[in-house]
C-alpha cells in the first residue's frame, strides 16, 4: 500500500509529451464546466470558487500573481482584472490557449522545476492541482517560493490523502491503470445512462452496428490516473516550512461521496437530497475531525525567507 508522499509514476520520462497530448485530446471547458450534474462539474467549481476566494483575501489591494500550471487560463481568465497575471505551464498546447484566453496575461512554458521568472518577483504565486503530477514536490515548491516576494503569499491545492473520493482510495493501494478506469467506466456509465438513457444505449447501438470498430485515441488513452504523489495536509506543509514559509491557514473542500456519480443525479434532481447534501459538505468541512475526508486541500503560506 502507498503511503503519503510515495510516488508511482505511470506516465514515464516524456511528460511534456504527456501533457501535449493530454491537451489535444480533453476540452477542460467541456468536461469541468459544462453547466450539468457531474461529478467533475460539482467538485472542481467548488474548488474553483474557493480557490478565488482565497486568492482574492491575499491580494484585496492589486498585485502581481502567478498561476504554476495554469493549463488553459481558466483561473486566470477568472481572477480580477487589476492583477497582474502571469502563467506557466509543461504543455505549449496549453500555454497558447491560455495566451489566446488572457492576452494580457504573461504565460510562458516550463516544466516547474525552474520557473522562467525573477527571484521575488511576485506577490503571489498559487498552483492548483499540479503538486501531485510534479516528479520532484520539494524542487517545485522551492522554486515557487523562490519568485515569491518576502511576505508574499504560496497557495496549494491537491487531494486530500484521506478523501473518500474513489480515486484516493483506489490510489492508495496502487491499482492497476486498466482496474482504475474500468472502475470509473463503470460508475459513469450507470450515471449517464439514468440522466441519458437514449443516447447512451443509441451510442451503444451504432458501435454494435459498426461491427465491433475499436474506438479511437481519445477514448482509449488513459488520462484519469497520472497521479504522482498523495499527500496528507502535514505533508505539504512541512514542504513549506522547509522551503522558507510559514503556514497560515490549511481548509479542505468539496466532499465526494463513494457512488458519487449516483449521488450527483439525487443531489441535482431531488431538491429535499440537495439541501441536506450541501449541509453536510458544510459541516464536514468546518469540523476538525473530518475536514480532511473532502476531496480538495487548499493551503496557504507566507514566504518568510529565502529558500
Amino acid at each position: 500500500m502507498l503511503g503519503p508522499g510515495e510516488k508511482r509514476d505511470l506516465i514515464g520520462d516524456d511528460k511534456a509529451g504527456f501533457y501535449d497530448r493530454f491537451a489535444a485530446t480533453h476540452d477542460d471547458d467541456a468536461i469541468y464546466w459544462a453547466q450539468e450534474p457531474t461529478v467533475a462539474w460539482y467538485i472542481v467549481s467548488r474548488r474553483h470558487r474557493a480557490l478565488l476566494n482565497c486568492l482574492a483575501a491575499q491580494l484585496p489591494s492589486g498585485g502581481t500573481i502567478l498561476d504554476v500550471g495554469c493549463g488553459d487560463g481558466k483561473y486566470l481568465s477568472d481572477l480580477p482584472s487589476h492583477l497582474q497575471r502571469h502563467g506557466s505551464d509543461i504543455s505549449e498546447i496549453h500555454v497558447q490557449r491560455a495566451r489566446a484566453r488572457v492576452p494580457e496575461a504573461d504565460v510562458r512554458t516550463s516544466d516547474g522545476a525552474r520557473l522562467p521568472f525573477d527571484d521575488a518577483s511576485v506577490d503571489c504565486a498559487y498552483s492548483t492541482e499540479v503538486i501531485e503530477h510534479v516528479d520532484d514536490p520539494d524542487l517545485f515548491v522551492r522554486e515557487m517560493a523562490r519568485v515569491a516576494k518576502l511576505g508574499g503569499r504560496l497557495v496549494i491545492t491537491t487531494p486530500s490523502r484521506f478523501g473518500l473520493f474513489p480515486g484516493s482510495l483506489i490510489w492508495r493501494w496502487n491499482t492497476p491503470a486498466r482496474v482504475n478506469r474500468a472502475l470509473d467506466r463503470f460508475a459513469y456509465l450507470i450515471a449517464v445512462t439514468l440522466r441519458r438513457p437514449r443516447e447512451t444505449f443509441g451510442k451503444l447501438l451504432r458501435r454494435a452496428h459498426r461491427g465491433g470498430e475499436p474506438p479511437s485515441d481519445s477514448e482509449t488513452q488513459d488520462f484519469s490516473h497520472h497521479h504522482l504523489w498523495i499527500f496528507s495536509a502535514s505533508q505539504i506543509c512541512r514542504l513549506l516550512e522547509s522551503n522558507g514559509c510559514r503556514v497560515l491557514s490549511k481548509r479542505c473542500v468539496g466532499l465526494n461521496l463513494p457512488l458519487m456519480p449516483l449521488w450527483v443525479l439525487l443531489i441535482f434532481h431531488v431538491p429535499p437530497v440537495r439541501w441536506a447534501y450541501r449541509a453536510l459538505d458544510c459541516g464536514v468541512e468546518h469540523c476538525p475531525g473530518l475536514r480532511w475526508l473532502n476531496h480538495t486541500m487548499i493551503i496557504v503560506a507566507e514566504r518568510i525567507e529565502r529558500p
